[in-house]
């Protein structure tokens, strides 16, 4: 699999720059994080049930939940993108 991660901006790139997103089913905070491919993400026969508190900011997650997921998210990447260049062989220096 080709992966690239962009920590930055919170962007997972798989196979034919297709881009993933991690998400929380059904805007749960404690629930299940789904990964999934960014054109699957907001189509109408699906958003209902993927977003039961609808798009509208603060509609799933508190700020402060928000905050901590964008802070693990973050994480996740960088630790995806460790494991993939390690599996390649190139040595990579983390924080």
């Amino acid at each position: 699999m080709q992966i690239q991660a962009q920590v930055g901006d919170y962007h997972l790139k798989i196979k034919k720059r297709n881009t993933i997103v991690l998400h929380h089913y059904k805007q749960d905070p404690e629930g299940t994080i789904v990964v999934m491919p960014q054109k699957h993400h907001d189509k109408p026969h699906t958003n209902p049930g993927q977003h039961p508190y609808g798009k509208k900011k603060g509609g799933g997650l508190t700020v402060n939940e928000r905050a901590a997921f964008d802070n693990w998210r973050k994480e996740y990447h960088a630790y995806l993108a460790k494991k993939e260049l390690e599996a390649r062989g190139i040595k990579v220096k983390c924080k």
